[in-house]
């Protein structure tokens, strides 16, 4: 019997070393990746140099979280000239569970007197994956982010990790790589904004449609507020703009402007501020350079209020 289960032990360390041997030739090479790996340093939005500068920030006075509506919604250049040090912690298509783990491991560091907590309803209807390997890809791994891997229970997150341990052991790449500050229409300004470039949304019409939201998110959502309470810490629920033509499109943000206010103050800024669709945004969802100083006016109003 005991010689069976040493053959059997001997049989599973010996597939577990074939499967990651495969998965680091397939990782090295990117036409063969397909949808097993998504191993992605320096991809859209900046998340690499984010990472990067946070290790040298520490005791903000706000601390922005959420989705590509927070980093290129909230300007830290605006917030500073009234005297707040910010940091925008958001990230591409970041939902509840990457917010949670972010404010987990940052929160200490940064001890922000107020958080803000932008909420985009689509990201409480994805499973968080995208955003999952975006942060996998572009930070350094440790224990904590094995707690992240686990949520998912993808392969191709499972997979993009033992890449991204690999290239991190072997290749020292997090150490050493360089992101540019600008690519193409975007512009990484220090304390976690990217700025877009002169762009303007053309008009468009929208079929009318309706959120479908995931438990599992709002679940999440859940385990973010507790951490912050636990940390005794102010924060505040934000939903930036969306184009008006967008935001109208869907039948449910009365749900979801119900669900989001269960769980603080809650600010729905479609609702409390009049922009033009084709001068202050430059797509659909996200606003422009000067759509931000309205937007971010605003906000600041809310803040003096919270401080």
């Amino acid at each position: 019997m005991k010689t069976f289960i040493k053959l059997i032990v001997k049989y599973f360390i010996l597939l577990a070393i074939l499967y990651l041997v495969s998965v680091i030739f397939l990782g090295e090479r990117n036409s063969l990746r397909s949808n097993f790996i998504n191993y992605r340093i320096g991809s859209y939005g900046h998340m690499y140099t984010r990472l990067k500068e946070i290790e040298s920030v520490n005791n903000v006075d706000i601390l922005f979280i959420g989705s590509s509506h927070s980093y290129r919604g909230f300007d830290p250049r605006i917030f500073k000239k009234l005297g707040y040090k910010t940091f925008n912690l958001g990230s591409s298509a970041q939902t509840p569970i990457q917010a949670t783990y972010l404010i987990e491991n940052y929160i200490e560091k940064l001890n922000p007197k107020l958080v803000i907590v932008e909420t985009f309803p689509l990201m409480f209807c994805k499973d968080g994956t995208e955003s999952s390997l975006d942060i996998i890809s572009n930070s350094k791994l440790k224990l904590k982010t094995l707690k992240l891997v686990f949520k998912h229970n993808s392969l191709i997150v499972y997979n993009t990790t033992i890449y991204s341990f690999y290239r991190d052991v072997f290749y020292a790449e997090k150490a050493s790589f360089m992101e540019n500050k600008i690519k193409e229409n975007d512009i990484y300004i220090n304390g976690g904004f990217v700025e877009s470039k002169p762009r303007y949304f053309k008009d468009r019409f929208y079929k009318k449609q309706s959120w479908k939201f995931n438990k599992k998110q709002f679940d999440e959502f859940d385990n973010l507020i507790n951490i912050l309470r636990k940390n005794n810490t102010n924060y505040i629920l934000i939903q930036a703009p969306l184009t008006s033509a967008l935001y109208k499109s869907y039948t449910n943000t009365k749900e979801f402007d119900e669900k989001i206010s269960q769980y603080g103050k809650y600010y729905n800024f479609n609702e409390l501020i009049e922009l033009i669709d084709t001068l202050h945004f430059y797509d659909a969802n996200h606003l422009n350079q000067e759509g931000v100083r309205l937007f971010n006016a605003e906000v600041i109003k809310l803040i003096q209020n919270e401080m």
